[in-house]
């Protein structure tokens, strides 16, 4: 069985820095990514910044739900939290369970 690094290398093998290491950035992932999102799952800096900017990249190759971890709870200074209850707070997405423990998954609205 294949170590997660090595399926991680083959499925996204074509998206290395210039070092020749993987691509850690997601937001450089999006440019050359022309399909859909089923699910998108956001669990990386909990900076708001860094949260609206993965969301902001990704959001609109999604057409199923998008998962927050760290929305209750979390790390001092989590932003994940805010960046959610605004995104909500618009007319594009809402709530569609909070819970069990930090996540929260929102959904465009029908």
């Amino acid at each position: 069985m294949l170590e997660v690094s090595e399926r991680i290398q083959l499925t996204f093998g074509h998206l290395r820095e210039d070092d020749g290491g993987l691509v850690k950035d997601n937001v450089k992932l999006v440019a050359p990514f022309l399909g859909i999102v089923g699910l998108l799952f956001i669990d990386a800096e909990h900076t708001g910044e860094a949260v609206q900017r993965d969301f902001n990249a990704w959001s609109t190759h999604v057409v199923g739900p998008v998962v927050f971890h760290d929305y209750k709870g979390g790390r001092e200074g989590n932003g994940v939290r805010p960046v959610v209850d605004e995104i909500v707070a618009g007319p594009e997405w809402k709530f569609v369970q909070q819970g069990p423990g930090s996540i929260a998954v929102i959904r465009r609205q029908e």
